[in-house]
């Protein structure tokens, strides 16, 4: 059996589709019933409304990098200190974001050179350990797990 309070509603509203109309209801309650079921569609659809409308305005809000006009200062009312000082505040926002970008990309490189150094490490380990098993366990030439032991200045990141 399927759904439940709504589908008994939708039975005594006399609603067709879903359910079989009740045929014993008395009129008052079928419109009783009825205009329930209105007014939860009606509030349903106000929600609905509600969250896409929040949600184009988020999307609006992310969409606009830049601060709408209302907010932009009218350079024309200021004086050469204000602009000045304006102009110093950008210049400082585009040093510092320059920095962290900067920055970001010398904790990948680090990053990376730290990988490398690790996997270097443990194939020269590996290779030991696989110089010192039998013969007979390892397929193929004996050179064929020999491994050249590169020195970790031969790799340079900068």
């Amino acid at each position: 059996m399927w759904g439940g309070v709504s589908r008994l509603k939708q039975h005594l509203a006399q609603k067709r589709g879903d359910v079989i109309a009740c045929n014993k209801v008395p009129h008052d309650v079928i419109k009783l019933m009825q205009e329930h079921l209105i007014e939860l569609s009606l509030k349903r659809e106000r929600i609905e409304r509600m969250n896409r409308e929040k949600l184009e305005g988020i999307k609006k809000m992310y969409a606009e990098p830049h601060a709408p006009p209302h907010e932009i200062p009218n350079t024309e009312e200021m004086d050469a200190e204000e602009k000045a000082s304006i102009e110093q505040a950008i210049k400082e926002s585009l040093e510092t974001l320059q920095m962290e970008k900067e920055r970001a990309k010398r904790d990948a490189d680090e990053e990376l050179e730290a990988a490398c150094r690790e996997s270097m490490q443990y194939y020269r380990e590996e290779s030991r350990r696989r110089g010192k098993g039998s013969s007979s366990s390892r397929p193929g030439p004996s050179s064929y797990y020999e491994i050249i032991d590169h020195d970790d200045s031969d790799f340079s990141f900068e």
